[in-house]
């Protein structure tokens, strides 16, 4: 994954919630898009967002399927979790032009 510095300003915790819900929302969205909520046997979804010494996102997907379900899930998660960042990412560089 390639990174880039935007130079954001300090984020506070309204912002960092909006972040998180983000986050959830754009991997829901793009995982339930694609495989039945029906198929899962299990699903966690938990996101941490701090801003101490830069902008850390911790995700973590605990997900299993029915046996009966032939999704590459490994794959889905990899681009639902890409999909965010991307998300967050233009929601960023929104945040730091309404700030300038």
């Amino acid at each position: 994954m390639k990174f880039e510095f935007i130079g954001l300003p300090e984020l506070d915790e309204s912002s960092l919630k909006t972040i998180s819900l983000l986050a959830e929302k754009t991997i829901r969205r793009y995982l339930f898009s694609r495989i039945p909520k029906r198929a899962f046997l299990n699903f966690n979804l938990i996101i941490e967002v701090d801003f101490q010494d830069g902008l850390m996102i911790n995700v973590d997907i605990d997900a299993v399927l029915h046996p009966k379900y032939n999704f590459d899930l490994e794959c889905l998660i990899e681009n639902a979790v890409s999909k965010c960042f991307i998300e967050i990412e233009n929601w960023l560089r929104g945040f730091k032009n309404v700030g300038n």
